[in-house]
């Protein structure tokens, strides 16, 4: 929801002017113009979308629900054939309890036959081989999901870590990272090839075991 005084832009100003029009009309039908019950159908008849497009894109609300104050914050969106991760994990985050719940994540979305993108701050230094590092990234590459970046993404005086960084099971068309941002964050830009329905069955190449998994 946009602050008070914040201008909306163009597409969300459309969007609004659609939604009050069709209201308007259905003000005058004297009730619904579609029963209630149909959903999809009256937001994308509202928003002047195709049924298609509203069934493509969705939240998912059982992976975001798992995110814990001052441990992670998640946002998740499921696309047709990708799911989208968007992680954030203070730096005062305590790391076991943050890996039990990206590894919860990780088997919920092991479950579908989708692709899965998790990208974000996990505030992890990739460019250390410190013990934390290793166990993160053994944890997604038990599920197939490799690390795209192991250069610096936050530059601060002398400081350069790779505290940012996206994992995916798609090989991406192009990768690079953006400097010279307003934050002390860099950019990271990937581009990624029209993703077509996976294979049911999914291999996996190892699992780490620690003290969770005994």
């Amino acid at each position: 929801m946009p602050k008070r005084g914040q201008t909306l832009k163009n597409g969300a100003r459309e969007l609004i002017i659609k939604l009050q029009d069709y209201f308007e009309r259905e003000r005058q039908n004297g009730g619904p113009l579609l029963p209630v019950e149909q959903v999809q159908e009256r937001v994308s008849q509202a928003l002047g979308v195709s049924k298609r497009t509203i069934l493509l894109y969705k939240e998912r609300k059982d992976i975001v629900s798992l995110s814990v104050e001052r441990t992670v914050e998640m946002a998740c969106v499921e696309l047709e054939h990708l799911i989208v991760v968007s992680v954030y994990r203070p730096p005062c985050a305590t790391y076991d309890h943050f890996e039990r719940i990206v590894e919860e994540v990780l088997l919920k979305l092991s479950k579908q036959n989708k692709s899965v993108v998790m990208c974000g701050d996990f505030n992890i230094n990739f460019l250390e081989t410190s013990s934390i590092s290793i166990k993160f990234r053994s944890l997604f590459k038990s599920y197939n999901l490799v690390n795209l970046f192991l250069e610096p993404t936050r530059i601060a005086g002398p400081s350069a870590t790779c505290i940012d960084n996206i994992f995916t099971d798609v090989k991406p068309l192009h990768k690079s990272i953006i400097q010279n941002l307003s934050s002390d964050h860099c950019g990271e830009l990937v581009s990624l090839p029209y993703i077509h329905k996976k294979q049911k069955n999914k291999k996996v190449v190892f699992v780490p075991i620690n003290e969770h998994r005994l």
